[in-house]
């Protein structure tokens, strides 16, 4: 009887602890953004465009900017800024998104 009742115990432990790392877990997923900068994000990936392989034409928002990359293996480049108005329903290409 001894045996069965140090078992109920250790199997009460390990679902206390079970518990605790679940509830640590659901806190930390919810106070994550609180730390990690929260609110939008301010860079968002309008389009891309495959130019050759590797390297690729993006358009993106920063702020209320909106600018120009090319992007290879290796490197970033800023092109330029894009003027005047979007298109209000960009196509999509083989890459996810257009220009």
């Amino acid at each position: 009887m001894e045996g069965v009742g140090s078992m109920v115990r250790v199997i009460g432990a390990f679902v206390l602890v079970l518990g605790l790392l679940l509830l640590g877990a659901a806190l930390l997923r919810r106070l994550a953004p609180r730390f990690s900068g929260g609110g939008p994000n301010p860079i968002q990936v309008l389009a891309t465009r495959t130019i050759l392989p590797r390297k690729h034409l993006c358009l993106v928002r920063v702020g209320d900017k909106t600018l120009i990359i090319g992007a290879s293996e290796g490197s970033l480049s800023l092109l330029g800024a894009w003027e005047g108005d979007l298109p209000a329903a960009p196509r999509n290409d083989e890459t996810g998104g257009s220009l």
